[in-house]
């Protein structure tokens, strides 16, 4: 079980990094107005953070 919770987490930081590569050498960027990509940002902090806390205490 924890080699594969370690090759997820290894693939997600590998995807992060792909991505910001892409963003800054400009061939990928969000769509979106600052204000939209804000809300996006915080709802998805809130969704993860939640999960956490529901799993943690369940």
């Amino acid at each position: 079980m924890g080699s594969v919770v370690n090759g997820k987490r290894t693939l997600s930081i590998i995807l992060a990094f792909v991505n910001q590569i892409f963003v800054y050498y400009g061939f990928y960027t969000i769509p979106g107005t600052l204000d939209d990509r804000e809300i996006i940002l915080t709802n998805g902090f809130t969704f993860v953070a939640a999960t956490i806390a529901w799993f943690k205490n369940n």
